[in-house]
């Protein structure tokens, strides 16, 4: 487990970046998440898809909600921003999983036409979470 933005005031990190193990063999990749290996309980999940290339999407952060963001197809660069630090991640194949908890700003550029971008989060959709300022 990898923490790009270090770790907040209680000692808690900003970001998590977890890899789940794939599987390959001559019939295709199998990538498989479970749930139990996230620091949240997922209640929500929707796709991005059909972006085109150099899109920016997100450009948010949330009060409340931890978002697991994953790219089956395609590749994603994730800017973050928490407590006066910068990072950036790569999700370039399906068993990166970027764990993004409350207060991180973050933004999703697609960098090819075919992303695809899974997105799991700890809450029902709520227009009154999201932090647009960064």
């Amino acid at each position: 487990m990898k923490y790009p933005l270090g770790h907040d005031s209680r000692g808690r990190p900003h970001v998590e970046l977890l890899e789940v193990p794939c599987h390959e063999d001559p019939r295709g990749l199998l990538a498989p998440l479970n749930f139990d290996a996230l620091p949240f309980a997922p209640r929500r999940v929707f796709v991005v898809s059909g972006v085109p290339a150099g899109t920016v999407r997100g450009r948010h952060a949330h009060r409340s909600q931890t978002q697991a963001l994953l790219c089956p197809a395609g590749s994603i660069e994730v800017e973050l921003k928490a407590a006066c630090r910068a990072s950036s991640v790569l999700l370039d194949r399906p068993g990166l999983v970027l764990v993004i908890h409350p207060g991180v700003w973050s933004a999703q550029t697609f960098i090819a036409a075919d992303t695809v971008e899974m997105v799991l989060a700890s809450g029902s959709f709520d227009p009154s979470d999201y932090l647009r300022e960064q």
